[in-house]
């Protein structure tokens, strides 16, 4: 009997019908493992950002690290993961500042989102992609004697860690989007403020990574979580997330 080397046309054309069918079944969960795979990676940074504030506060007397250093943002290399111009001095003893960087213990890779890597991340104020609940937490940063107040929303002059009702509820970090009005990819350091228009960013296939100070994180759509741009006295949806004082403006 004469060998047959090779394979036939439809022998050839079984075994790729055969392989396309495969990748039709495979692809659609090979996508879903890569998303899984980076939201959990998000969510471990931010859980570790989180412990950072925590250690933060542990050194300076109970108070959370303000969003920018003092004297504003002069440069984006000034907010609350990194101060490049330097630690300002503690003239008075009370009032710290600073950033989170050594309690994150230096590692640029914990600020950064698999998502935000792609859209073109870098270590500054401008395209961290990570912010910070700053209107609530973060808000003074040494340079103010009172408190300001925006859509009838007012934060406390200085946010202790005391003050948080629910360690659960309140936000610390999350995926931000870029800030509209200053740019095209500006201030993602900074959460939400009343009038600003910054919310979490539902990157992760319309899902966002939210941190919660008692170090747990969760994802949420953008309907479940963030406020209105500019919400009135009467309409604070979803507020009880982002006030520390939860409860006390609903």
């Amino acid at each position: 009997m004469k060998r047959r080397d090779g394979f036939t046309l439809i022998e050839l054309l079984t075994v790729l019908g055969i392989i396309s069918l495969l990748a039709t079944i495979l692809l659609p969960s090979f996508s879903k493992v890569i998303m899984f795979t980076g939201r959990a990676k998000c969510m471990g940074n931010l859980k570790q950002l989180t412990m950072a504030v925590l250690a933060y506060k542990d050194d300076n007397l109970e108070i959370l690290p303000p969003h920018q250093m003092e004297g504003g943002m002069t440069s984006p290399s000034r907010w609350w993961g990194y101060d490049g111009l330097g630690r300002a001095s503690d003239t008075d003893g009370i009032l710290p500042e600073g950033d989170i960087w050594v309690y994150a213990n230096m590692k640029q890779e914990v600020f950064r989102c698999p998502e935000m890597a792609r859209r073109g991340w870098e270590f500054n104020s401008d395209y961290v992609g990570y912010g910070y609940n700053a209107w609530f937490l973060g808000w003074n940063n040494g340079t103010a004697t009172t408190v300001s107040s925006e859509a009838g929303i007012e934060p406390d002059l200085w946010c202790s860690f005391g003050s948080v009702w629910n360690a659960s509820e309140l936000i610390v970090f999350a995926d931000s989007d870029y800030r509209p009005g200053f740019g095209s990819r500006a201030g993602s350091y900074a959460m939400w403020y009343p009038t600003l228009g910054a919310h979490v960013d539902t990157r992760h296939e319309d899902m966002g990574c939210v941190s919660f100070f008692d170090g747990s994180a969760r994802i949420f759509a953008a309907e479940d979580i963030n406020p209105a741009t500019t919400p009135t006295d009467e309409a604070h949806p979803f507020i009880l997330y982002w006030d520390p004082r939860q409860g006390g403006i609903r």
